[in-house]
């Protein structure tokens, strides 16, 4: 049965604040960290060195609501939008397996999945009734958390979107004229100039180099180079450093505008086939790795799992390390997604997926 229980007044606003990429335990200001926690701890390390899973990093968070001590927290992207996900001991294998877009039907089969030292001490168990609390993270005004009507809001987020942009702006234009300001076009149209010329934009840029070779007595062209860099608005690039395997994996993501979710990878002979032409052509490419399988037949992850894992984990760490720790720019190009929400490289376009088929021969 779930411990979890929501403040009657909500959530605390600072868990709304929390980064994506995290697992944080919840806990008393007046304890701080306590065995429990250290347990805790260690389950989740435990957990991501079985299912080969990098991609945490786990943190302590001490909130004020007695009710959530002990309780573990996430943030994740979904279909329905950005949610904050709560567990306590019950569900924290399920929350973890959203967290890293695992199937938690697959997972909780593993038979030493739950480490001998939780099952003996009454620690961490596989939840049956008991599964994560999804809250929703609503767009709207900043700073307001309320529990209206049964449904729990926290913190408002501002939601990104054309729309909602104009909607903004004809809400300003509204206060202009219902405050009687004496703000003329002349002065909005020289803000919005101002705004254009120093706000720094983003795109991607893919550059294949072809060059002429001799191979038996014969000229052929061979890709020479395939540099993949972030171009901003000025014309500065900022080269992402990969090696063959993740720059043909990336590639690949690329060219599925939609994304797939990790189980749509497992076993997936399109994506494969295209992976492997890619691969192929890449300057100084090195040991292909075997078919993309991630499940065996006593519902483990293969250790191609955690070699695929890895390059995504690599594209990442190559746009942070090109862009300063900017992670705008890891969530719109590197290659993101969860167990809801598939994996994608958002800042893609059709111009580049038509750029990948013409250069590398795909159909």
């Amino acid at each position: 049965m779930s411990t979890i229980k929501i403040p009657q007044n909500g959530l605390p606003q600072e868990i709304a604040k929390i980064p994506f990429g995290q697992v944080i335990v919840l806990t008393d200001p007046n304890q701080g960290i306590t065995s429990k926690t250290i347990k805790t701890v260690e389950f989740i390390h435990s957990v991501a060195r079985k299912l080969n899973q990098k991609r945490h990093i786990v943190n302590s968070l001490p909130v004020d609501a007695a009710d959530l001590w002990g309780c573990v927290i996430c943030k994740v992207k979904t279909d329905d939008g950005v949610q904050i996900l709560v567990s306590d001991w019950d569900s924290l294998l399920e929350m973890l397996c959203v967290f890293w877009g695992l199937d938690y039907e697959e997972i909780s089969k593993i038979p030493d999945i739950i480490p001998g030292w939780h099952k003996t001490h009454k620690g961490v168990t596989i939840g049956g009734e008991s599964h994560p609390l999804r809250v929703p993270v609503q767009a709207g005004t900043p700073g307001y958390t309320s529990k209206d009507d049964g449904r729990i809001t926290l913190e408002y987020l501002t939601n990104h979107s054309r729309e909602k942009t104009i909607q903004d702006i004809r809400s300003t234009f509204k206060d202009i004229f219902s405050y009687g300001w004496d703000i003329t076009p002349e002065e909005v149209l020289k803000i919005f100039e101002e705004e254009k010329t120093t706000t720094k934009t983003y795109s991607l840029d893919i550059q294949v180099i072809w060059k002429e070779v001799i191979e038996k007595v014969k000229p052929i062209q061979k890709i020479h180079k395939c540099n993949i860099s972030l171009v901003d608005n000025e014309g500065n690039k900022y080269p992402l450093k990969m090696k063959a395997q993740s720059k043909a994996i990336y590639l690949t993501f690329i060219l599925y505008k939609e994304g797939l979710r990790i189980q749509e990878v497992s076993g997936n002979k399109e994506f494969y086939n295209l992976f492997s032409k890619i691969f192929d052509q890449m300057p100084r490419a090195l040991d292909k790795p075997d078919s993309f399988v991630f499940f065996d037949k006593k519902y483990n992850y293969t250790k191609e799992y955690g070699l695929f894992n890895d390059k995504l984990n690599n594209i990442r760490k190559a746009i942070l390390n090109a862009t300063g720790n900017n992670d705008y720019l890891r969530e719109r190009f590197a290659v993101e997604g969860d167990m809801s929400f598939p994996y994608k490289v958002a800042g893609a376009t059709d111009e580049h997926r038509a750029l990948i088929r013409k250069e590398f021969g795909l159909k």
